[in-house]
């Protein structure tokens, strides 16, 4: 995963390389290289921070309703629980459509993750709302979509992303 970003005016270039065959993830940000770092998966099926927001989607689209992800982020791996907490309106131009509201469940401090995402969309992420303990907020909202029905669940089926409620692939399976 690459990403490029400009926070108040200053540039920065952060990478996750994950390295399977050696079970090492390495973390590089270009503004501040003294947060770089490697270090170990000790598990299988952890994913980066835009591959657990897709599998979110898959997971739901299967009908779950509680989900653990793995992720690695910055210079560590990090458990994420979300639960469905019930359903609201979500309005895109003339469109007005049925969301799922699901929630993270295991901050160990004040700071609120909201999900909103679309059914009739493959479960498109429509909104994610974050607030941090000192009340700061983002938000991310969908204005447009364009996509085919089953689009997304083909693409679940090619990639492979496994079900959480199936065992983890074994290492040599990778």
């Amino acid at each position: 995963m690459s990403m490029n970003a400009r926070f108040f005016g200053r540039k920065s270039h952060q990478e996750l390389n994950f390295d399977w065959t050696q079970s090492l993830v390495r973390y590089t940000r270009t503004d501040k290289p003294e947060k770089n770092a490697e270090f170990t998966l000790e598990q299988p099926n952890v994913l980066d921070p835009s591959l657990y927001q897709l599998k979110l989607q898959q997971e739901l689209s299967q009908g779950a309703k509680q989900f653990r992800f793995t992720f690695a982020k910055d210079s560590r791996i990090k458990d994420m629980d979300f639960t469905v907490t019930g359903q609201t309106e979500y309005e895109m131009g003339d469109d007005t459509y049925t969301a799922v509201i699901v929630e993270r469940i295991n901050q160990p401090d004040d700071r609120e993750t909201e999900i909103l995402l679309v059914p009739e969309l493959n479960y498109q992420i429509a909104r994610i709302v974050h607030t941090e303990e000192d009340g700061s907020s983002y938000t991310i909202r969908l204005a447009e979509y364009k996509g085919k029905k089953d689009a997304l669940q083909r693409f679940y089926a090619r990639i492979g992303l496994p079900n959480a409620n199936q065992e983890p692939a074994s290492a040599s399976s990778m």
